[in-house]
């Protein structure tokens, strides 16, 4: 009998983990190619420069937002710098500019405060300090949103824990500036895949794609094996087919990393007959 109940343990946690999806990187900019990419704004002068998203405006309340993906059950990190004492922050499971989340630090004193923006009107459901901070010091700002559920990380502490964020449970991610020049980079989602790709989350070892990442150059993909008459398909991370291409004889295939319009993760399969080969790329 105790044997029995070892071997039943044994199964359960195996199936468990077979179920269990795991978080992936499922969009990360750096600015480094000089572009934002569906990067939307909401008042204020935002630009990238010296590889960073940068807004300018000295005066007024700004936010610029990822226009291309919702986002759910997810970890949304960015890195600011703030060049004056004012106030500046992240926004996220934003559906447009009347209903968000929006997380808000103080550069000097060194307070943080956590928002509920619902039809317009603004109510605090969160206030405390945080450290390592202030003006001129880059801060590290760590959502992680479990849909009812919302913690808070800064420079690596956790400052606010498991915070009801019922109303809205995904949503569009953002930037958020108060009254000062502020510069913004390493913007990066960890989440889980979309159904239309999770199929594909598993890396075949025999399909070499690089360079990884990539900018705006040639992609080099190497077939496993003699591979002839294979389809190349190329998913965005939210499940859009976004390259599908008959290749004849070609091995390796060169492919313009330009062909790929936004930043983020893309997800590679090959098809040759009955075998199917799975890779992922990040365009920066």
């Amino acid at each position: 009998m105790k044997i029995n109940i070892i071997y039943l343990i044994i199964l359960v946690v195996v199936i468990f983990s077979s179920l269990t999806i795991k978080a992936q990187t499922v969009y990360e900019e750096t600015f480094d190619d000089g572009l934002a990419q569906d990067w939307q704004t909401v008042g204020g002068s935002w630009v990238v420069e010296d590889k960073q998203y940068r807004h300018k405006f000295t005066d007024g309340v700004h936010m610029a937002v990822y226009s291309k993906s919702n986002f759910k059950n997810y970890t949304f990190t960015a890195e600011i710098n703030p060049d004056w004492e004012n106030n500046y922050g992240v926004i996220f499971n934003y559906s447009n500019r009347r209903n968000f989340y929006k997380i808000e630090l103080d550069a000097n004193p060194l307070n943080a405060y956590f928002y509920e923006i619902k039809d317009s009107i603004e109510t605090k459901i969160g206030e405390t300090t945080y450290s390592n901070g202030g003006q001129g010091i880059a801060s590290t700002i760590k959502v992680l949103n479990k849909g009812t559920l919302t913690t808070v990380e800064v420079n690596g502490k956790v400052i606010f824990n498991n915070i009801t964020t019922s109303s809205f449970t995904s949503g569009k991610i953002g930037l958020y500036a108060w009254w000062q020049p502020i510069w913004f980079d390493n913007i990066k989602v960890d989440g889980e895949l979309s159904t239309e790709i999770k199929s594909l989350s598993n890396l075949s070892p025999g399909l070499t794609v690089y360079p990884n990442p990539v900018l705006n150059e040639l992609i080099t993909i190497v077939f496993p094996g003699e591979s002839k008459n294979a389809r190349l398909e190329i998913y965005s991370n939210d499940g859009r087919l976004v390259f599908n291409r008959e290749v004849i004889s070609c091995n390796p295939y060169l492919l313009d990393a330009a062909l790929l319009k936004s930043s983020g993760v893309y997800f590679i399969k090959i098809t040759a007959g009955a075998q199917s080969y799975h890779s992922r790329i990040i365009k920066n």
